[in-house]
Order: C-alpha cells, then structure tokens, then sequence
C-alpha cells in the first residue's frame, strides 16, 4: 500500500511573501487612484473659482457702465434713444427678446406685460445662452481683450408705467458668462436703476 509522504512546509514562506506583496500592491494601486482623484477635484474646484470670479467681474463691469451710462435727472426714453443709436456695446433692450421669440425667452411670456413688469426674474437666461453670439439675438462683449473667454450682455427694460412715475428708467439683467480652461460658470444679476 502507498504511503502519503509527510507534509512539507518549504514553500510557505514563499506563498505568505506573495499574498503580502499582493496585497501591498492593491492598497498602492487604490492610494495612487485616490490621490488622481483628489487632484483632479482640485484642478476643477481651481477652474470654477477662477471661472466665479471672471463671471463676477463681468457683471460689475457692465454695472459700473449702466449706473454711468444713465444721469440721475435722466428723462424716460433716454436709454432707448442711446440703444438706438447703438452707443452701448452689448447693451439691448428686453423689446429686442420680446420681438425675436417671446416664447422662447421671457420665462413666463403669456404673463409679462412690457409696459407695467421690469425685465429683472422675466428672462429666460439658458436660452438667451444658448444662443450667445447670434446676431439676431444678442452679441456678447467681452470682458477684456485678455480675457475674451468671459463675456457679458445687459438687457434694459426702457419702458414703465409712466402714470406712477415719469421718470421711470427701468431696470436691468446681467448675463455674464466665463469658459477659461474648460469651465463654465453663468451668472445673471439685476440692477435697479430707479
């Protein structure tokens, strides 16, 4: 009758190594993960901060121009005698959405009424976005030569209700947007001007 030899511990050791050094090598293989993970989190928190604040300084930009743009004794129509003319880059009056689609851009159309409402809450800004750039709809202005990925477009509400106050200017939206390294970060802001 055959006999089973007795069991031989040799290669143990050599196996209890390899598991380890397995093991070290997955817990490697998941920290280095991690830490592409971790910078890559921060490379884009970096890209929409420095977009944030490009977009900010867009809409105090174009804030600064509305407030010196329009004289405290100013007369109703001035700002549309001005867009007429064209003097204002990136300025438009809301009549200009209203006019192109008022389905497409105002966010509630069949409830805005362009005499008595201002402009601020009324725009439908993803599809004024959307369409950044057309002619037909609103040619954007950049914020500096230098920093042509960050641009901006002010519509103008230049009518009100004259009844309650003749010299009613209206208000205004700030559509700023900045796409510097691949970010893209949109900000709309309101100015009273009365």
């Amino acid at each position: 009758m055959n006999q089973i030899p007795p069991l031989d511990d040799k290669g143990s050791v050599l196996l209890v190594t390899v598991i380890i050094l397995l093991l070290l090598t997955l817990i490697g293989v998941s920290g280095i993960n991690t830490a592409s993970n971790d910078l890559q989190i921060t490379r884009n928190y970096r890209v929409y901060k420095e977009n944030l604040m490009l977009a900010d300084a867009a809409v105090n930009q174009a804030s600064i121009i509305v407030h010196n743009s329009i004289p405290s004794d100013a007369p109703t129509g001035f700002l549309r005698d001005r867009l007429d003319d064209d003097e204002l880059d990136g300025f438009y009056d809301i009549q200009d959405l209203i006019d192109e689609d008022k389905d497409k851009y105002l966010k509630d159309p069949d409830e805005y009424d362009e005499d008595i409402l201002p402009v601020l809450g009324e725009i439908n800004v993803n599809a004024v976005i959307s369409d950044f750039g057309k002619k037909t709809v609103t040619t954007p202005v950049s914020l500096s030569s230098s920093q042509s990925e960050t641009q901006y477009v002010v519509y103008v509400s230049t009518v009100g209700d004259e009844d309650d106050d003749p010299n009613y200017k209206g208000d205004a939206v700030i559509i700023a947007r900045s796409r510097k390294n691949g970010g893209n970060v949109i900000i709309e802001a309101g100015i009273d001007r009365d």
